[in-house]
């Protein structure tokens, strides 16, 4: 059942710069904007020196080194990289990636973003919003979106 207290912010129907992509980590789906990815690479193509805290390596994009980090399926940070990971995420707006399992579009276009209510709200989370949506076996669904710039401010807050 949905939380009534959570604000209903917009609804997003059909294809657009903003269908929403499904970030697997673990056993867990985290749910980004299309248009807050840049790129996608293969974890083969990541540079293992760890000059900043709390990155797995880095990958370079255009001569840039764009520092990549691991968050495990609680969304804290993790400096080793297991098996299942194979895909860096590299982010738009900001100089990040995200190390993931799997990536893909998500497969509904019927969808509501709601923002997290006021007294769930955590600098210190990179939570952006939710999504609802009916899944496959049409019960309703709570998503948890992510967004370049709250990924960014919680990795700047940690």
């Amino acid at each position: 059942m949905m939380n009534q207290t959570a604000k209903q912010v917009t609804t997003l129907d059909g294809l657009s710069m903003n269908q929403l992509m499904v970030m697997s980590i673990g056993q867990k789906n985290y749910y980004i904007a299309q248009e807050d990815i840049s790129t996608f690479e293969s974890i083969h193509e990541l540079g293992l020196d760890k000059e900043i805290d709390n990155t797995v390596g880095y990958i370079s994009e255009q001569g840039k080194k764009i520092p990549v980090y691991y968050l495990s399926p609680t969304l804290d940070f993790v400096t080793d990289i297991p098996e299942s990971t194979k895909i860096c995420v590299i982010l738009n707006h900001i100089n990040m990636a995200l190390m993931c399992d799997e990536i893909r579009v998500m497969n509904t276009v019927n969808y509501k973003i709601m923002s997290i209510p006021e007294c769930m709200y955590s600098d210190n989370s990179p939570l952006d919003s939710f999504c609802v949506f009916k899944n496959n076996s049409g019960e309703e669904v709570l998503g948890m979106i992510l967004s370049a710039h709250s990924i960014q401010r919680y990795i700047e807050q940690c």
